[in-house]
C-alpha cells in the first residue's frame, strides 16, 4: 500500500520534472532575429491593429519604418545565442515590441489620427 503523502511526494518529483512542450523550442539568436525582422513590419502594421489603423501612412511605408526601427531597436537588446521562445522569447519579443511602438509613435506622431479608437489607448491592450 502506497501512503498518500508518498504518492504525491512521488507526483511532486514527476511533475517538476517534466516541462511543458513550448520548452523546447528554441532557436539561435540569428534565426530569432531574422523571425522578429520579417514579421514584426507585418504585424505591427495589419490594418486591424494600432498602428496600421491609427497613422495615415501606407502600408507599404509603414513596414520599411517598422523594418529600420526593428534593426535599430534590436542592436539595444542582448539577445543570447540560444532563445527558448516559451521564456526569453517572450521577454525579448516584448522589450523589442515597446521598443519599435515607441519609437514609431515619437517619429510618427504628426501623421496620427484623432480617431477616439486612436486616442484611448487602452483599447488597445
Amino acid at each position: 500500500m502506497v501512503l498518500p503523502s508518498l504518492l504525491a511526494k512521488s507526483n511532486a518529483k514527476e511533475s517538476t520534472d517534466r516541462k511543458p512542450a513550448s520548452f523546447q523550442y528554441t532557436l539561435t539568436n540569428s534565426e530569432w532575429i531574422k523571425q522578429m525582422s520579417s514579421e514584426l513590419p507585418l504585424a505591427f502594421c495589419d490594418n486591424r491593429e494600432y498602428f496600421g489603423q491609427c497613422f495615415e501612412v501606407e502600408q507599404k511605408n509603414c513596414q520599411k519604418a517598422v523594418s529600420q526601427l526593428t534593426k535599430n531597436c534590436l542592436k539595444d537588446l542582448e539577445v543570447p545565442k540560444s532563445v527558448r521562445l516559451a521564456t526569453a522569447g517572450l521577454k525579448l519579443g516584448h522589450k523589442l515590441g515597446r521598443c519599435i511602438g515607441a519609437r514609431y509613435e515619437k517619429n510618427m506622431i504628426q501623421k496620427k489620427k484623432k480617431d477616439s479608437i486612436c486616442v484611448e489607448l487602452k483599447q488597445w491592450l
